[in-house]
């Protein structure tokens, strides 16, 4: 059962951006990129990326006692259980879903689902997560191949959900007295093994599943292209708060690659800029909406709580990610005259490729739309730009080159654009249409 290929954001950047060399090149471990993401969400709610681990855990262990799954398709529901309520980002409904209290199940599986199905390697699988909140009584209404991932997911999250909330005097039978009317009762025989079996109860209480969790994600082996698809869906998960950033985003990954491309960069320095720019932003997750949309130029206070984006995103990836990487991202508000932040560092301490990156955020701000602006016109942009170069603060090297070929780079940048944003905006249509005929209600 692999995932089958859709029309995805990464599909389409990869058909502009020659994706395939890039994807030859290793820039993490198949465990970093999902810890990335978990890392990232749990700055929006610890809590529920939290329940998503125990779920997948839940998962982990229920599943060795199925034959109908071979070990990739076994890793691919577990990693689906990790995201499978990734759809709550969207909706007010957290506090509600972590009670299993809220009657609104729809908005969140519907969201979780488009999200995972256009921004991940998963394909139609997500389907699965359409469905999860889904009664086994009620499967045969509804035609899906996915319908018995759908019920595996429901009851590994209503096992944790019993389990947080009792945690004294949890009983299985609290599960096992719905089989056949919530839950397969084939799947309510693997959890009853899996619990005879384990301290499953107690691992999950006790935080200790999370080393066990750690391991199984460690023998997950990505191949590049679908580490690249999961980074995508990190910058993408985003969207749920501001699309104004990830759209700048986009912008700043094309420009970085055009100029690179333009310099003449080898592969791997063609996927240092490509990742670096990628997780150039990821910080702002956790900045307050209030400050990241505010229709205007921001107070000293509001400004100094922005720039912490830069010291969230460094905690996310150092370490994880080869170093030169982040450095890229971290360091695109350093200025060559030392007056940027955060660490006030001067040219000589900036990289060529730092310095890309620097001028393609300012690129991408000023050419794209705001809170409170349209794009500038590029006479302005490049005005500004030279501005900024001629004051000492951006490289002159650089900013040649992006005035030189201006046009040209924000063509290519608006043929991304033009490949990706139907896409985008399909989610929104999707969104409405299955909620207006959503099969069972």
């Amino acid at each position: 059962m692999e995932p089958e290929k859709e029309i995805t954001i990464a599909n389409s950047m990869r058909k502009i951006y020659f994706m395939d060399e890039i994807n030859k090149i290793s820039v993490m471990e198949s465990k970093d990129v999902i810890n990335i993401i978990r890392n990232t969400l749990k700055l929006v709610d610890e809590r529920l990326m939290d329940h998503g681990g125990r779920v997948a855990y839940i998962l982990y262990n229920m599943l060795k006692h199925s034959n109908k799954y071979n070990e990739q398709e076994k890793n691919n529901i577990c990693i689906l259980g990790i995201f499978h309520d990734i759809g709550a980002y969207k909706t007010d409904e957290i506090d509600k879903l972590l009670k299993f209290e809220t009657n609104n199940i729809l908005d969140h599986s519907i969201y979780g689902y488009l999200f995972l199905k256009y921004l991940t390697p998963f394909g139609k699988m997500s389907e699965a997560i359409l469905y999860h909140h889904m009664e086994y009584v009620k499967f045969n209404q509804i035609n899906s191949d996915y319908k018995d991932i759908a019920l595996l997911i429901n009851l590994a999250d209503r096992i944790d959900i019993l389990l947080q909330n009792h945690r004294d005097n949890f009983k299985t039978s609290e599960i096992t007295i719905h089989s056949a009317l919530k839950f397969d009762p084939l799947h309510i025989e693997m959890f009853e093994k899996c619990y005879k079996e384990t301290n499953l109860k107690a691992e999950l209480l006790n935080g200790e599943y999370e080393n066990k969790l750690q391991n199984f994600l460690t023998n997950i082996q990505f191949t590049n292209e679908e580490i690249n698809s999961y980074l995508i869906m990190l910058i993408f998960s985003i969207d749920f708060r501001s699309v104004n950033t990830v759209t700048h985003t986009i912008d700043t990954i094309c420009v970085s690659m055009e100029i690179a491309r333009l310099l003449n960069y080898n592969k791997k320095e063609l996927a240092y800029i490509y990742y670096g720019s990628m997780l150039h932003d990821i910080g702002k997750i956790a900045i307050p909406m209030n400050i990241v949309e505010y229709p205007g130029k921001l107070n000293n206070n509001a400004m100094t709580i922005m720039k912490t984006h830069i010291d969230i995103t460094r905690e996310i990836i150092e370490g994880i990610i080869d170093q030169d990487i982040c450095d890229i991202a971290v360091r695109h508000h350093e200025k060559l005259d030392g007056t940027g932040y955060p660490d006030g560092l001067k040219g000589e301490n900036l990289t060529e490729s730092q310095r890309i990156v620097a001028v393609a955020d300012i690129v991408s701000a000023l050419n794209g739309k705001r809170s409170y602006k349209e794009p500038f016109s590029p006479e302005k942009t490049i005005s500004i730009i030279k501005q900024m170069r001629d004051g000492g603060k951006l490289c002159p090297k650089i900013c040649n080159l992006v005035i030189c070929n201006y046009d040209e780079i924000i063509n290519r940048v608006r043929m991304v654009s033009n490949q990706i944003t139907p896409i985008y905006l399909n989610i929104a249509q999707e969104y409405k249409h299955l909620n207006s005929n959503f099969p069972v209600k």
